[in-house]
């Protein structure tokens, strides 16, 4: 149950989804930026299509590589920019 009351007021909720849920971070929200971007822009013509699945298999590991406890993302990134 949840109740959402007037500004000021208390706000009360038993809802367990938000504690269960994945965390989501700002690494996470530029990764889901970077995957609409590489869409919309391969759709739009914007983008070489033939380029796109290598992008997205960068991306993909950049990502998956951030999804490990202690990895350092900014030295990642950078050490992935440096091999492009």
């Amino acid at each position: 149950m949840t109740m959402l009351c007037a500004p000021g007021m208390a706000q009360t909720s038993t809802d367990t989804t938000a504690a269960t849920a994945p965390r989501r971070d700002a690494f996470f929200w530029l990764g889901e930026i970077n995957k609409a971007s590489l869409v919309i822009n391969t759709r739009q013509g914007l983008l070489d299509a033939k380029l796109a699945p290598h992008i997205a298999q960068g991306l993909d590991t950049v990502l998956r590589a951030g999804d490990q406890p202690g990895e350092l993302l900014s030295n990642l990134v950078y050490g992935v920019l440096w091999e492009i």
